[in-house]
């Protein structure tokens, strides 16, 4: 899969040299007794892609919703376009409102952590999170 998708980058005259948002599971964020096998599996994914010559990973360690913006078209003040997000417009929006928010301007486009299957899975994500402090994420990312 990796090999394929370097290959189609290749073809079009571009190098594929990094990859961004290779997700950690939940259960390394969170610390349960779940991360080690996890973790492994994060470790072959890295030999995996250095099996490729793709030695450059991006990773977010943000709980439940790692990739989350409130605008995919902000129009700076010099007419061009970036991601935003304000804390204002979600602080008291329910997790299926934020889905329909990200979903309604993704254009078709599936983002990561925003799949339809994350979303069910929310109240799930939301009970293994229970308790897990800032301090908790921090030594869990010294963990990984």
């Amino acid at each position: 899969e990796i090999q394929a998708l370097k290959q189609s980058v290749e073809q079009e005259g571009l190098a594929l040299l990094g990859i961004e948002s290779v997700a950690i599971h939940d259960a390394i964020k969170a610390g349960t007794d779940q991360r080690d096998h996890y973790i492994d599996n994060y470790r072959q994914t890295l030999r995996n892609l250095g099996k490729c010559g793709i030695s450059l990973v991006c990773y977010s360690f943000k709980p439940i919703f790692g990739w989350a913006k409130t605008d995919l078209a902000y129009e700076n003040e010099d007419g061009s376009l970036s991601l935003l997000f304000d804390q204002a417009v979600v602080e008291n929006m329910q997790p299926e409102d934020m889905y329909q928010l990200i979903h309604s301007q993704s254009k078709g486009f599936r983002l990561p952590g925003w799949e339809e299957e994350r979303l069910q899975q929310f109240q799930e994500l939301k009970a293994m999170y229970a308790g897990v402090t800032e301090e908790d994420l921090v030594e869990n990312l010294r963990y990984f």
